[in-house]
């Protein structure tokens, strides 16, 4: 019986809120230009309809969209598989066939200062590939949730030098 060990991954592509944040401003500039075309014939009663449909209603739907795919996002490590929840699909590779495991980098653009954000990359068999960012802007990965990445990748010899810099970030992250 293997044990499931959640990951304090982030799963949540910074896209997504951009999206939001995009269809935010648009809606409320559609609105204001609505209000600034309406606002010399049309009564008082019929801008604050206008705002309920034109801002509230689209807005707490973006909000609640993007609520509900933070909730429903989970990254885990059950036994030797790699598991993503997100809001519509769950995707697992198994990391003991998996056919490459590597290292990549991306440049950390959510904080003023610059940097890079270390993404562990497993290609299976099936073609899929999972990137797993190791760290976002709280830190790194709880150093148990490194150690037990670094333990299945590990038993497979091709792969010990990912696991073997899995375990120097466990021991020291600022290395």
């Amino acid at each position: 019986m293997s044990s499931r060990i959640y990951l304090d991954a982030p799963s949540t592509p910074a896209r997504f809120f951009a999206g939001c944040l995009t269809t935010v401003v648009a809606v409320f500039c559609g609105f204001a230009v609505a209000a600034t075309l309406l606002a010399d014939r049309a009564d008082l009663r019929q801008v604050a309809v206008e705002f309920a449909l034109f801002f509230v209603l689209p807005v707490g739907i973006v909000a609640g969209l993007g609520v509900l795919v933070v909730r429903s996002s989970k990254v885990w490590l059950d036994g030797h598989e790699l598991v993503r929840r997100d809001l519509l699909r769950t995707t697992a590779t198994d990391l003991t066939e998996a056919i490459d495991i590597s290292l990549e980098s991306v440049p950390d653009v959510a904080t003023t200062t610059p940097g890079e954000i270390p993404v562990l990359v497993i290609r299976d068999h099936m073609g899929t590939t999972f990137k797993l960012r190791l760290r976002n802007r709280r830190g790194w990965l709880p150093t148990g949730q490194l150690l037990a990445l670094a333990d299945v990748i590990g038993a497979r010899t091709d792969f010990r030098p990912v696991a073997d810099w899995l375990r120097r970030r466990a021991a020291d992250p600022e290395a």
